[in-house]
């Protein structure tokens, strides 16, 4: 809604006219009866300020009753000579076109600022007060007004319509004074309209109220409150003063420089827009600076908010500079806006700015962005926005919505907002949600953070540190890729997280007992596949066991327990997934494995896990991982396999060993499985120590855990069925061949096997077919199948046997 300096002209010519009677004056009246009276008043300097038009005026008791009654306001310096009659005035309707306005206008543009008609005024003088009951009409070039009864205080210099107020603002391009008759069939009538139970005019204190349901309307935009009061300059404060120009609220001030200020008080509501595309501001107080262009908004109760679609800006203060296209939000800043497939994302701050002409923002303290599923922090952050292109085109298939679309028209704000950026430049923390609920929280904290909304994905720089239940990841930088496709809202409960990128350096703590550290120049974790890859430089490394290699993929698997399965430790589970660790590729050309007995190379090593059932602990290993073990490893590609013996001060008498000193396996690709403690090597076999040496195509070995009973005899007769033995104890080791946890219980050769033993300078030499060791008689048993024969060989003498026993205790053959 718009006032005019010239409505309060108006209203204080109405009053000063009753005024301007000598009290001598009104009582020659008594008892007269006046016709067709044309008064003039005239306030100071002698200066005409109303023509007063009255049918007939007569007197009861101590009221003087005019009846049909004008009143004419009349421009300073205007010749008395040059006003018209107005007795019998017809004025024209609120809802009048721009034609009548102007017809009614052209005789009267050159003396009159407006005209005030009622058909009955009652004047009196011992209470200075002017009321009546009639409708009250009042017609100027920008302003027009109707309602029902009326109360002027001329001592107060208050003015009161008392009910059903009907208000008609113009705007500045229809104002009839600057018009010519050419112009009006082209000319869009432009005008606002307001409404109320009452108006209150102080003339005094330049003030325009109007009171109770208020509602004004500009074209798209309505406003409604309890109260609405307009405050007016004085005459000569209106010198360069700056035009106001806006329609930001429903509220038209252009070209009035006389408004300085408008207040809305009680239930504050501002439509713009219509359908689905309206954007509302509620608040319980709004407090606009017209000069300025500024809009104060607050609360009492509940803070203010702008709401569109399901957008919503709140905050104790939120103040709009109109001109500059600037919003700031004081106290408890929150802004929810929504991403292009409909996820919900949520800004909260101590205080936000943000220019829409350069679409840039600044939140500081305590910012909070909950967005894709986790919480974003950080003492501040700032944004970056881009102006929408359209809703049908391509570029905006994808953008997500912020504020202010709704704002530009006719606020002076500039169309719809997409968020493209929000970085934090002194710190950011990201928190799982989800994870801590689940009793697993992640955590991941970095000096320099960067949310791309247009890419999808979290930058984070300097001194990155991610925690969860599982590990402690520590880089240089990381980027957290987030997924398009999937819902962003933690309540729906799917995976909003793509894959998480470190290319410059990762090093990773597991925590738990067995947990081991992983480092690499690259690590790259895909949450779509369930796989982790690490290249470049990998080493992983336990208590008693490391592996290097040049690349590393890890693979993981549902945890059978679900959302009830127990904290995982490790090296997986990041954001604390309810993962646990299936298989393990690593790769390079040299891969290298070493524990305390053992040290493995090859070009490509597989392991797979299994989840550890209820109630089992899993036996530590090198890639233990929570609740799952290592039950199969395999290499491929070439294997060498260098042990140590496990006896004990070189004990001759230890059972659990082939032989004593180092021993070296190699073969084309090996395989062992954990789970039935059986380990078996394929293609140009080899193993041998300073003493032995045992060469064929494929080996067979078994071993029991070292608490297991006994083998029975079948298992110690020589000519038994090597592959006839039962199923041992179901137990895990903690490296690929024998372990300190294991004992040797067989080893089984094949095709083109030959034993090979050196001692003073002499070999001697035994082959054949199958070769069988047991570790219960401490023997090997060398054989052929016929027509084939076994061999032994020494000192250039050949011969051939149905067996052939090696006693390893005595070293003979």
């Amino acid at each position: 809604m718009t006032s005019n300096k010239k409505l309060f002209t108006f209203f204080a010519a109405f009053c000063f006219a009753f005024a301007a009677f000598p009290a001598n004056d009104l009582t020659d009246l008594r008892g007269l009866a006046l016709n067709n009276a044309k008064i003039p008043v005239y306030g100071n300097r002698q200066q005409l300020q109303m023509m007063t038009f009255v049918d007939n005026a007569v007197r009861e008791g101590n009221v003087i009753i005019g009846k049909n009654t004008v009143l004419d306001i009349i421009k300073s310096g205007s010749n008395v000579d040059d006003i018209k009659d107005a007795w019998q005035l017809k004025y024209y309707p609120l809802q009048a076109n721009m034609s009548e306005v102007f017809k009614f206008w052209l005789p009267r543009i050159q003396y009159s600022e407006g005209v005030v008609i009622t058909a009955k005024a009652n004047i009196d003088q011992a209470q200075d007060r002017a009321f009546g009951e009639s409708p009250v009409f009042f017609r100027s070039p920008l302003i027009d007004l109707d309602g029902i009864g009326f109360d002027v205080s001329f001592k107060r210099r208050t003015i009161q319509v008392n009910s059903d107020v009907k208000v008609i603002l113009r705007t500045a391009s229809c104002d009839p004074r600057k018009l010519k008759a050419k112009d009006i069939e082209k000319l869009e009538h432009s005008f606002v309209r307001a409404y109320s139970d009452a108006l209150l005019i102080d003339i005094g204190r330049n003030q325009l109220m109007l009171i109770g349901s208020v509602r004004v309307i500009d074209r798209k935009s309505v406003l409604t409150c309890d109260r609405l009061t307009i405050f007016l300059d004085d005459q000569d404060s209106k010198k360069d003063k700056p035009s106001g120009k806006s329609q930001g609220t429903g509220i038209n001030v252009e070209g009035d420089k006389g408004v300085s200020r408008i207040l809305a008080d009680g239930n504050v509501v501002i439509t713009n827009g219509i359908g689905l595309a309206a954007q509302r501001v509620i608040a319980d107080h709004l407090n606009y600076d017209v000069r300025l262009g500024i809009f104060h908004f607050t609360g009492d109760r509940v803070n203010p908010r702008f709401v569109q679609k399901q957008e919503v800006a709140s905050g104790k203060n939120i103040i709009l500079y109109r001109e500059e296209q600037q919003a700031r939000v004081i106290g408890e800043c929150s802004i929810i806006s929504r991403a292009a497939n409909g996820s919900i994302r949520h800004i909260t701050s101590d205080r936000g700015d943000i220019d829409f002409k350069i679409n840039r923002g600044a939140f500081a303290g305590n910012v909070v962005m909950r967005d894709a599923g986790v919480i974003v922090s950080g003492p501040r952050a700032n944004l970056e926005l881009s102006n929408r292109q359209g809703e049908n085109k391509k570029q905006s298939k994808f953008s997500d919505r912020m504020l202010p679309d709704g704002m530009g028209s006719p606020s002076g704000f500039s169309g719809g907002k997409d968020l493209r950026a929000v970085e934090f430049p002194c710190g950011i923390r990201v928190v799982d949600p989800a994870s801590q609920k689940a009793g697993k929280p992640m955590d991941l904290s970095a000096k320099i953070g960067r949310y791309d909304a247009l890419g999808k994905f979290i930058d984070f720089k300097e001194n990155v540190v991610l925690n969860d239940s599982q590990m402690t990841l520590n880089t240089s930088e990381m980027q957290i890729k987030l997924d398009e496709k999937s819902s962003l809202d933690p309540a729906s409960g799917k995976n909003s997280v793509e894959r998480i990128v470190c290319q410059k350096g990762v090093e990773i703590i597991g925590k738990g007992k067995n947990a081991g550290v992983l480092t690499s120049q690259i690590g790259v974790f895909f949450y779509r596949r369930d796989l982790l890859v690490f290249v470049n430089d990998v080493k992983l490394t336990n208590k008693e066991t490391t592996l290097t290699c040049d690349r590393l993929d890890l693979y993981l698997a549902s945890s059978s327990g679900g959302k009830n399965a127990p904290a995982q430790t490790g090296i997986v589970g990041v954001g604390g997934s309810n993962k646990i660790l299936s298989k393990a590729v690593a790769t390079g050309e040299r891969v290298l494995m070493v524990d305390p007995q053992n040290q493995l190379e090859t070009k490509k090593m597989t392991v797979l896990l299994e989840e550890v059932k209820a109630g089992e602990k899993p036996s530590p290993g090198m890639l233990q991982s929570g609740n799952s073990r290592v039950t199969w490893i395999g290499c491929d590609d070439g294997m060498r396999l260098e042990s140590q013996s496990n006896s004990k001060n070189g004990d001759k008498d230890d059972k659990r060993v082939l032989s004593k000193g180092k021993r070296i396996a190699e073969a084309k690709r090996s395989e062992t499985d954990l789970k039935q403690n059986v380990a078996r090597f394929y293609e140009n076999v080899s193993i041998y120590d300073e003493q032995s040496r045992v060469d064929c195509d494929r080996m067979t070995v078994y071993a029991v855990p070292l608490t297991a009973p006994a083998a029975g005899n079948k298992a110690a007769d020589p000519d038994a069925d090597p592959f006839a033995l039962g199923k041992t104890e179901d137990s895990v080791p903690s490296s690929i061949m024998l372990g300190k946890d294991m004992e040797l219980q067989r080893v089984f050769c094949e095709d083109n096997v030959v034993i090979s033993a050196t001692e003073n300078d002499r070999q001697a030499q035994a082959g054949g077919e199958v070769g069988e060791y047991l570790a219960a008689t401490r023997k090997m048993v060398v054989r052929s199948y016929a027509p084939q024969r076994a061999w032994m060989q020494t000192e250039g003498r050949k011969q051939w046997c149905d067996k052939i026993i090696c006693d390893v205790d005595e070293e003979r053959i």
